[in-house]
């Protein structure tokens, strides 16, 4: 007997803080797994979903995209406003379409944007929780060393990930964007290596505190030197901004 088969794609926003990462793990709280209840207690059936991007423990998205498919059909409307009731809070669907059956969120993605955001300030109890803030960083030097991150090159030293085999990204642009309350170092790459954007703006760190110089963080993107960045930034000033196809 024929079983026909649904597929959907599905815009996903959270709060990262009180979750071990986005992919499922063993007795450990994720966001893939808290999605997959809430789909499992409204369908009473087990959804299998499928992300374009692993986001690290404590890590944000903004607009993260998952796909997956059913055996019936979705009133799409119907069906994202009865999930964003049974998710907590810091878990939204923002949108859900239909997709074509050969769709894959992570295979299909042509490239990304991450945010990183420091504060201006110290942070307080209402802001804590998705900014960064460092005292003395000489930003003018910052900006000067996102600008040798445009281009194609070996990631290796900023990534700890011993099992990848290609370490070539290519960054279409990085720069940063200031505002009244933040700076906000923003990340466009065809991809991402495991912690790849934290260990560059730990790298980035050590240059506005003048504990590295540009000379040496070239060094590291042209792998003229075995040095790596030992600096993983903290999780919680990282946004997954957009993923285009």
């Amino acid at each position: 007997m024929f079983l026909e088969k649904y597929f959907y794609k599905l815009i996903l926003s959270y709060d990262g803080t009180c979750y071990c990462g986005y992919q499922k793990q063993p007795q450990t709280k994720t966001i893939q797994q808290t999605l997959e209840n809430a789909l499992k207690s409204m369908t009473k059936r087990q959804i299998n979903t499928f992300a374009a991007s692993r986001t690290d423990k404590g890590v944000h998205a903004q607009e993260q995209t998952i796909h997956f498919q059913t055996a019936f059909a979705i009133e799409l409307k119907r069906f994202k406003n009865t999930l964003n009731r049974i998710l907590p809070p810091d878990i939204r669907i923002k949108k859900i379409e239909k997709a074509t059956a050969d769709f894959h969120a992570r295979y299909w993605a042509k490239s990304k944007i991450y945010h990183y955001i420091f504060a201006k300030k110290p942070l307080n109890a209402f802001n804590y929780r998705f900014q960064v803030f460092v005292a003395n960083l000489d930003f003018a030097k910052i900006k000067s060393a996102m600008n040798l991150i445009i281009g194609k090159y070996n990631f290796a030293s900023f990534t700890n990930d011993k099992k990848e085999k290609n370490f070539n990204k290519t960054v279409l642009n990085a720069f940063v964007k200031e505002t009244s309350q933040n700076y906000i170092l923003i990340f466009h790459a065809d991809g991402f290596l495991k912690y790849m954007v934290r260990f560059l703006v730990g790298g980035l760190i050590e240059i506005g505190k003048n504990k590295m110089s540009l000379e040496l963080f070239k060094a590291m993107l042209t792998n003229t030197t075995n040095q790596k960045v030992s600096l993983l930034a903290p999780a919680k000033g990282l946004f997954l901004k957009k993923i285009f196809y």
